[in-house]
C-alpha cells in the first residue's frame, strides 16, 4: 500500500496538481494513491477505505471546489477526511491552493494545523515546502537529485547531459532519447528570435542539435512538466514520443517540422502553445492514466 494517500476533489486543475505533487513525492522514495489509480475489478469504496487505513500520511488538497463539496453529506471528500480523522496514526497533511472562505466542517478536522498556502491557482501552486515536509516525516529526508538519470538498457550511450535544472538526458546507438528529472525542461531560441521567451532562462544550443538525425524516439519521464521551446524542433528521423501526465505544457515549435512524426498522443490536461506541432498530421487528446 502506498505511503500517501491523497485526497481532493476532482477537476482539471486539481488533477494535475495532484499528479505533480506525486510524482514530485515519488522522485523522493515516496508512493503516492490517489482515486485515478484505482484498480478494476476492486471495488472503490472498498479499496479506498484500505488505502485511507494503511496509509502513513493523508494529504488532503483543500481548493475552492473541495471547500464546497465537502459541506455536501454525501460527499466523497468528506467521507475519506472523517475516516482518516478516526485512524489516529494517519498523519494530517491540508494544502491550501486558492483564496476563500474556508468551511467550519473541515476547520473541524484541521483546526489543529497549520495549513501552508500554496498559492492562488493550482498552475502556478508552490509545491516544494510541502514535499519536504511530507518526505520528512516518512524520514525519507534525502534531498530531490538534481539530476535523475533515465533508466534505460544496457546499450551504447552516443550522447547525455542536462536539459534543465533538474532535467537530464541520455541518447542511445538505437536513436531513444531518453529525459527525466523533475521540473522543466530548457527553451532554446531559433537565430531570429521571433518568439516571446525569458533570454535568461533561453539556452543557445540544445545538446543533442548535431546527432537530431539519430533520434527515432523520444520518452519523457513523469515528473518533467514542460517540453521547451524548440527542443526537438526539424528532427527528421523522430517516429514517436512518450509524454506523461506530469507534462504541463508544450512550448513553441517543440516539434515543428519533425516530418516522420506523423501522429502524438498528448494528456488532455497538457497546454499546448500553437505553433508546438507545425506539421504534425494527428495530435490526440488521452485521458490521465492509471498508473501515473
Amino acid at each position: 500500500m502506498a505511503d500517501v494517500f491523497i485526497s481532493y476533489h476532482r477537476s482539471e486543475g486539481a488533477s494535475a496538481l495532484v499528479r505533480r505533487i506525486a510524482g514530485e513525492l515519488e522522485s523522493r522514495g515516496v508512493t503516492c494513491w490517489y482515486d485515478t489509480k484505482n484498480a478494476a475489478p476492486v471495488d472503490f469504496i472498498e479499496r479506498t477505505v484500505t488505502e485511507i487505513e494503511r496509509c502513513k500520511v493523508f494529504l488532503f488538497l483543500w481548493d475552492e471546489q473541495a471547500n464546497e463539496d465537502s459541506k455536501k453529506r454525501n460527499s466523497y471528500v468528506r467521507s475519506e477526511i472523517q475516516w482518516a480523522y478516526g485512524e489516529k496514526h494517519i498523519a494530517l497533511f491540508p494544502f491550501q491552493v486558492g483564496n476563500f472562505e474556508k468551511n467550519k466542517t473541515l476547520r473541524f478536522y484541521f483546526g489543529h494545523i497549520n495549513i501552508p498556502y500554496g498559492g492562488d491557482t493550482p498552475e502556478t501552486a508552490q509545491t516544494g515546502k510541502l514535499v519536504n515536509a511530507i518526505a520528512d516525516a516518512l524520514d525519507k529526508t534525502q534531498p530531490l537529485s538534481i539530476i535523475t538519470q533515465p533508466q534505460i538498457p544496457l546499450v551504447k550511450i552516443i550522447g547525455s547531459g542536462q536539459c534543465g535544472n533538474h532535467v537530464a538526458y541520455i541518447l542511445d546507438e538505437n536513436g531513444l532519447l531518453s529525459i527525466a528529472g523533475i521540473g522543466p525542461m530548457w527553451d532554446y531560441e531559433l537565430d531570429d528570435k521571433f518568439f516571446n521567451v525569458d533570454e535568461q532562462e533561453t539556452q543557445h544550443y540544445r545538446p543533442w542539435e548535431m546527432v537530431r538525425e539519430k533520434i527515432s524516439h523520444i520518452e519523457i519521464q513523469n515528473g518533467v512538466t514542460t517540453i521547451g521551446c524548440t527542443a526537438f524542433l526539424d528532427c527528421k528521423n523522430l517516429t514517436s514520443v512518450s509524454i506523461p501526465d506530469s507534462v504541463t505544457y508544450i512550448e513553441c515549435m517543440a516539434f515543428s517540422f519533425c516530418d516522420n512524426l506523423t501522429s502524438v498522443s498528448i494528456p488532455k490536461t497538457t497546454k499546448i502553445h500553437p505553433l508546438a506541432f507545425d506539421h504534425i498530421t494527428r495530435v490526440t487528446r488521452r485521458e490521465p492514466a492509471d498508473n501515473q
